[in-house]
């Protein structure tokens, strides 16, 4: 419970934190706050554009293994935002955050299922969105401390020992575990379809607000991610190694 509640942590932690820091981080990058917005929301992008994918991937080759390669990505990610030197290093860095939270937060949830009954399970998932909503608030008051007392890249760094953590207990105290039903074919194209229907929503939604908003671009892109939805649903009605429960997404 502890791994699986510093996963929730650090997700929420790293959303809040660096917002604060965009000033700060404009100013030693030498980028806008426009650039910068983008940057940033990269990390949502790569999330939501693997997540579904990412359940899969941790129900056919285990879910402790899953969330320890999601630890990994994660870790790797947070230390080269860290010492990035331009925006490009950085935006790289947070898609790749994106990756690793993808991994490790539907992993960390199936793990929480396999370990709890349905009674106590109820109690788990309260404790665990109570944990996101507190890391969620506390986040801007240590993202600018940190920016102000120490460094804006201490935002991304002080992720590293909450991984730790994570690694830790995963591997001393969490069982392998997966869906013996579950194909070991990955449905390529759904995950191409959903990855691409999500990613042109929410870079739709964007493109509504700012300065740099594009009704017509927001529009075109929000109308191509619901055609894309349509596209993924008959996909996964076809497919036998479909990343949806088919009863999921019968009428």
């Amino acid at each position: 419970m502890i791994a699986i509640a510093a996963v929730f942590a650090i997700l929420n932690l790293d959303i809040t934190t660096v917002n604060v820091a965009l000033v700060t981080l404009g100013k030693d990058l030498h980028a806008d706050l426009e650039d910068l917005q983008w940057g940033l929301n990269s990390y949502m992008l790569a999330f939501a554009a693997l997540i579904v994918a990412a359940g899969r991937v941790a129900d056919v080759f285990g879910r402790r293994r899953c969330l320890l390669a999601g630890a990994i990505v994660f870790a790797i990610a947070s230390l080269l935002c860290g010492i990035a030197p331009t925006l490009s290093v950085l935006v790289i860095g947070r898609v790749l955050q994106g990756s690793g939270g993808a991994l490790m937060l539907p992993a960390g949830m199936a793990i929480i299922s396999s370990v709890y009954n349905a009674e106590e399970r109820a109690g788990a998932l309260g404790t665990l969105v109570g944990i996101a909503g507190v890391a969620q608030s506390i986040g801007p008051l240590v993202g600018g401390f940190l920016t102000a007392e120490v460094s804006w890249r201490l935002v991304f760094w002080i992720n590293l020992p909450l991984i730790v953590v994570i690694m830790i207990i995963a591997l001393r105290a969490i069982q392998d575990s997966r869906d013996e039903n579950a194909s070991h074919r990955i449905d390529i194209a759904g995950v191409v379809v959903l990855g691409t229907a999500l990613t042109s929503f929410l870079v739709g939604l964007d493109l509504l607000q700012g300065s740099d908003r594009n009704p017509p671009l927001a529009l075109g892109l929000i109308v191509l991610s619901l055609a894309l939805l349509v596209v993924f649903v008959i996909i996964e009605r076809r497919t036998t190694n479909a990343i949806v429960d088919g009863k999921l997404l019968q009428v």
